[in-house]
């Protein structure tokens, strides 16, 4: 494949063309002072696929030999230690000043800092294109395209190069998840052979678990961009508020048969997405389709990858009024790939295809600059006057609530903390800010999908075709936070405190505590609290039942911390835990309640610090078992051992209180992974006290005939409703056939339920339970993304600690189909079953999806730190 670059289009220079091998012939005007890639790691563009260290060593050695053009910032050091970076490349005067100018560009990019009718861009300021490259770290070509284009820009001398960079500010991201890539180049590299191997079914493309997708900890950061788990993101993000953009290019690839694809992007477009940047996405597009088809590149458009959910790297910066854009590469996984047409596509052309496009970005930000900033300008200019008299507000009191301040803030997001009036004791988020429409993306209870799109999925449904929604249709903070958020009418007051998010945690331990200190359990932070107690050999107890002590309630799931039998400095102790969690701890002078349990009671049960293994490895989902353990290492503080499929018929199970199986490809793949020995091992560990964990496709496998350990089992397509339908049909009168019609006559026998595309579902706890511990009004809601519906426990069996809601609560967030919620309704989603000594813990979907899913993280931290407590 080759690609040219043609005068007609981008006015470089004559009838320049690149190669298959990348190596671009030098035009006039090259700075050979701007060294290329193979006189610093000794292999042209595309001829191997870079590691994080060595795009590190480019990028520095681009930078210092052309300071006055390149400027390099390091912005976040990944979980693993490796550094991310960015490229700004652009004219010496901007370049030089990069610092003024991100200064003028935050002042500018302020509606409320002008005066009217005034939001033109002055012409000594440049607009900025921000490309980021591979945050799947698998994804490898967007990150070598990202520095070649940097090369391109800073070694061209040529005057039409030159005056794209008096219009534009170039801001290059060539790894977002330096980690996933490590992992993915160290598995290709290892599995070549003396050549490329061009067969798709060589080990060269096929990755072991976990592959080179994800993070660290399996996350995919193309979803993590409001959520914010990781230093990845969280440094992305401050950088690019610092230097806000107006144009966002994210650098992906696909399934190496299906060509390029950039913007328009499919349907459903977010409602938030603007006018303008709906024409702005045909500009690009139309700029894009040109070039393609005069190098005879195959693309298509509007289909797969929509503009909906807010947490992609092309999606978060919409909300600030950027253009941004997902452009996906056919990839080839490994050096060269042979197609199913017999053509070979190789690493060096999806490396070309990228640059191409990128090239094309830039060239097209720069002669329409005025369309791009005046996009951005009215987005964040109709958020302000739009919000104007609104806000966000949310009681400061409750679990969680600085947290979320906090997490807004980082986003860019104005939050106040009033100290008097009718707002004291309330966080406050003004919506008439040049970011309120982020607010409004992430805080609202629903953000609708358009009409005639969900009806067009019914339809397929119907004849049981796939969906069309290509994430999740849900996302709601305060809903999957467990902490409500209204909308009121506000106008910020004078000496309202802004918040910190830096600034340390409010925390207390009040009262002389003679007998002991007491700990509501309200949430992550108490658990969090919790486990640093007995990291520090810390004795306490978990109440099962609700008291009142000295007049003060306390409900189920307060931790006790005696005075007897624990260090004398105990309370300096707390005040340190408290310091560092943002808890309170309550001291009383006495064990007796004054109603409830005494804190001697029986009902107290002891807490000791949980042994956790983890499995890991195939059949496990990788993103499954990573959101587990990030929720359990970074978010609870517990250490985990992972422990490999293949170890599991030989590890030493007693040395675990708690396993967790996360959830998987599916219960047959555990089924034909677990050998019989490695089951019956788990049972045997169960039944003399262990806790077992389980979620989704996990939880299935426990239901299986072969294993026993969950008596509930997965449901079919309309489930009893249905079996009523059949038997109903088998009585009709003799020689007379039960009457049908097409639909009946087309219909499965037997079928999964319809997927639940990521709506966000009402689920009722049994607050007797204290699993339950922390929802004192029986609710929490749950990311739900699957076909699962397990039906419940019976009584005899076990404790369904929760059920899905009835069915006019059911959907709190997205969308569910018409079937789904009349079947889905007091279901099993948290189920509990005790066998001899221990019990399993079965979720029925995974309650620390993506690390944003904080009010069900909290139903995992109780089943992991009062699981063993339960257990004789």
């Amino acid at each position: 494949m080759k690609v040219r670059f043609f005068t007609a289009f981008l006015g470089l220079w004559a009838a320049v063309a690149m190669a298959s091998s990348l190596e671009v012939l030098p035009p006039a005007g090259l700075d050979p002072a701007v060294p290329t890639i193979k006189q610093v790691l000794g292999y042209d563009w595309g001829e191997e696929i870079s590691d994080p260290l060595q795009i590190e060593r480019y990028a520095e050695a681009l930078a210092q030999a052309a300071p006055d053009r390149v400027k390099l910032i390091p912005y976040a050091t990944s979980f693993e230690g490796r550094k991310l970076l960015l490229l700004v490349v652009g004219k010496p005067e901007n370049v030089s000043r990069v610092e003024e100018v991100a200064a003028k560009l935050r002042s500018l990019a302020d509606p409320r800092l002008k005066t009217a009718g005034d939001k033109s861009l002055p012409a000594d300021l440049p607009l900025v294109v921000w490309l980021v490259g591979s945050v799947h770290g698998d994804e490898a070509s967007g990150g070598e395209a990202a520095l070649a284009l940097a090369y391109y820009l800073t070694a061209v001398r040529s005057p039409e190069v030159q005056r794209l960079l008096d219009e534009v500010l170039v801001v290059l991201d060539p790894m977002q998840n330096p980690d996933g890539r490590a992992r993915f180049v160290a598995s290709t590299r290892q599995a070549r052979g003396l050549v490329p191997d061009e067969n798709p079914a060589s080990a060269e493309h096929v990755q072991p678990w976990p592959g080179g997708r994800f993070s660290h900890y399996l996350f995919d950061l193309n979803r993590d961009w409001f959520a914010l788990t990781h230093p990845e993101t969280q440094g992305r993000v401050a950088r690019m508020l610092w230097l806000p953009p107006q144009v966002v290019v994210d650098l992906h690839e696909m399934g190496a048969e299906q060509g390029y694809f950039f913007p328009p992007p499919a349907d459903p477009h977010n409602p938030l997405v603007s006018p303008e940047q709906g024409k702005l996405w045909e500009l690009l597009g139309g700029r894009l389709a040109a070039a393609f088809d005069e190098a005879g590149i195959r693309f298509w458009t509007r289909e797969t990858f929509d503009a909906f959910y807010p947490g992609y790297g092309e999606s978060w910066p919409f909300f600030g009024g950027a253009c941004g854009a997902t452009f996906e590469q056919a990839s080839t996984r490994g050096m060269a790939v042979r197609l199913r047409s017999g053509e070979v596509l190789r690493y060096r052309d999806a490396v070309a295809h990228h640059l191409l496009a990128a090239f094309v970005t830039v060239k097209t930000a720069a002669e329409h600059k005025k369309a791009f900033w005046n996009g951005f300008f009215t987005y964040r200019q109709r958020a302000v006057e739009e919000g104007k008299g609104l806000a966000y507000v949310w009681e400061a009191s409750k679990e969680g609530a600085e947290e979320l301040a906090r997490l807004l803030a980082r986003q860019g997001l104005e939050v106040f903390r009033p100290g008097s009036g009718p707002w004291a004791g309330s966080y406050v988020l003004p919506l008439s800010q040049p970011l309120g429409r982020l607010a409004r993306v992430l805080l609202s209870e629903e953000v609708p999908l358009p009409k005639d799109f969900v009806d067009l999925q019914v339809k397929r449904e119907a004849k049981r075709l796939p969906d069309e929604i290509y994430d999740v249709t849900a996302w709601s903070l305060p809903l999957l936070w467990n902490l409500p958020v209204r909308e009121e009418k506000v106008n910020v007051g004078d000496g309202w405190t802004q918040v910190n998010p830096e600034a340390p945690l409010p925390y207390g331990v009040e009262g002389q505590g003679k007998v002991a200190f007491l700990l509501p359990w309200e949430g992550l932070s108490s658990a969090r609290a919790v486990v640093r107690l007995l990291a520090q050999n810390i004795k306490a107890g978990v109440a099962e039942k609700a008291f009142i002590i000295a007049g003060k309630p306390y409900l189920a799931g307060t931790v006790v911390v005696r005075r007897q039998g624990n260090p004398e400095k105990l309370r300096e102790i707390l005040e340190g835990v408290a310091r560092e969690t943002g808890v309170r701890f309550f001291g009383t002078d006495t064990s007796m309640a004054d109603s409830g349990i005494d804190l001697g009671s029986n009902r107290v049960h002891a807490l000791v610090a949980p042994r956790v293994a983890l499995l890991w490895d195939a059949p496990t989902s990788p993103t499954a078992a990573g959101h587990l353990r990030y929720a359990l290492e970074q978010q609870l503080g517990l250490s985990v051992t992972p422990v490999r499929v293949s170890s599991l018929p030989s590890a030493d199970l007693s040395q675990f209180s708690v396993i967790v199986l996360p959830d998987g490809f599916s219960a047959a793949a555990y089924a034909r992974v677990l050998p019989p020995e490695a089951v019956d091992r788990l049972k045997y560990w169960v039944n003399e006290g262990g806790v077992l964990i389980a979620e989704g496709e996990a939880a299935a496998f426990l239901t299986g005939e072969k294993v026993g350990l969950l008596a509930s089992t997965l449901e079919k397509r309309g489930g009893a409703a249905k079996d009523k339908e059949k038997t109903a049909s088998g009585n009709a009168p003799a020689g007379q056939e039960a009457p049908t019609d097409y639909e009946k006559l087309v219909q499965p026998e037997e079928e999964q339920p319809p997927q639940v595309p990521g709506a966000i579902l009402a689920v009722t706890l049994d607050t007797q339970h204290l699993l339950a511990a922390g929802f004192p009004d029986g609710k929490v809601h749950a990311l739900v993304n699957s076909r699962r519906i397990f039906t419940p426990l019976k009584l005899n069996k076990g404790t369904n600690v929760g059920v899905y809601a009835a069915e006019g609560e059911l959907v709190a967030s997205g969308f569910l189909f018409p079937e789904s919620k009349k079947q889905l309704p007091h279901k099993g989603y948290l189920m509990v079953q005790r066998h001899s000594k221990g019990m399993v813990v079965a979720f029925a979907e995974p309650p620390a999806f993506r690390g944003m899913s904080r009010a069900t993280t909290l139903l995992l931290a109780n089943a992991v730190l009062f699981g063993p407590a339960l257990v004789p």
